[in-house]
């Protein structure tokens, strides 16, 4: 959701390249101007500083690492291999005590060994309720099908005011950080990631892969790691929490809640918290699912993300599902097109799994 750059030094300075040259001209000038004139006994000039010997240039740069996997956004599909449900073996870890209190995530990872590539699942609930356990289902298929997968709890926005944004946002970064830094040990690859959200969910994978440089979104102990995802997977989730941008009356007042004031009376705070403002800032696809009765979210909002994607070469999917309204899931029933253009944006973004079943 990077680009090198290769400095070519210049040679360094030639110190007293051209002092002998400007002071035979200067002569010749001269003698010819006064040759009539009688000749004054001449000094005999003290002999010209040798020339500075010119630095050798600096090796060019060296080339940075190999760049990311090139992705092409996937058609949209409507049949693909079925997957599983299995039973989980979960690996709970907590991840963070910025708060004050522990967070946890859950690790799944497919029976084969390692390292696998993973995808951390963030519950919705308007940023104020639900917990990891509402995604152990998606944890079951995706192990079937060769990921692992990861499902995080994050603090949640109070009745008091407590934790509003950035809260979610730093806390999703901190998994992210914590499941690259502990990679070996839990059995995940850290260069294949990606993030999957619903509603505010949604939200938060989105900013996970739009704004992983953004500055004060943090409050994690340990910033050694990157929280970049090289995909990130919304299914309904707000995209632009500006004042001008369309909401229904209900996500108005939690999306109030959530930036801990009035949206209009905090525009600048909005738009930070607006994965929107963050396109172009770096290239991870992104791929969305919104249903066409959506009465929480409108489904103008995943249109605007999608058309700003697309305007800056980001690849971008958008599986619209007339019929559904707010809440589907990625391995329910209700949308073979969003199941299976999901699982081939991950296989694009992230590999081949077979090996990993």
């Amino acid at each position: 959701m990077d680009r090198d750059s290769r400095s070519l030094a210049r040679p360094g300075p030639r110190t007293g390249y051209h002092a002998p040259i400007r002071a035979l001209a200067l002569g010749l000038t001269l003698l010819g101007a006064c040759e009539t004139a009688p000749r004054a006994p001449v000094e005999p000039s003290p002999p010209a500083p040798p020339t500075a010997p010119v630095p050798p240039a600096p090796p060019a740069a060296a080339p940075a690492s190999a760049p990311p996997r090139a992705v092409v956004a996937p058609s949209i599909r409507a049949t693909c291999a079925p997957s599983r449900s299995l039973p989980l073996d979960l690996h709970t870890r907590a991840y963070s005590t910025a708060g004050g209190a522990p967070l946890h995530l859950d690790v799944a990872a497919p029976a084969r060994p390692g390292p696998h590539p993973w995808v951390a699942v963030f519950h919705g609930g308007g940023w104020s309720a639900g917990a990891r356990g509402h995604v152990y289902e998606e944890l079951r298929h995706l192990t079937s099908l060769g990921y692992a997968g990861v499902a995080v709890d994050y603090r949640l926005v109070a009745a008091r005011g407590q934790n509003r944004h950035p809260t979610q946002v730093a806390d999703a970064r901190c998994a992210v950080r914590y499941l690259r830094r502990h990679a070996d040990a839990l059995g995940l690859d850290p260069d294949r990631g990606a993030a999957l959200g619903y509603s505010a969910g949604g939200h938060l994978a989105l900013m996970l892969a739009l704004a992983p440089e953004a500055e004060g979104l943090d409050d994690c102990e340990d910033l050694t790691t990157s929280p970049a995802v090289q995909l990130a997977i919304s299914f309904y989730g707000p995209t632009d929490l500006r004042p001008e941008a369309p909401l229904e009356p209900a996500a108005v007042r939690i999306v109030n809640r959530f930036l801990g004031a009035d949206r209009d009376q905090a525009p600048a705070r909005a738009a930070a918290a607006s994965p929107i403002t963050y396109v172009g800032a770096v290239d991870a696809p992104v791929m969305l699912a919104h249903g066409g009765l959506d009465g929480v979210v409108p489904l103008e909002q995943s249109r605007a993300l999608r058309a700003a994607l697309a305007r800056g070469g980001v690849p971008v999917q958008l599986v619209e599902v007339p019929r559904s309204g707010h809440g589907f899931r990625l391995f329910g029933r209700q949308s073979p097109e969003a199941t299976c253009t999901t699982l081939a944006f991950l296989e694009a973004a992230l590999g081949d799994t077979t090996d990993d079943r």
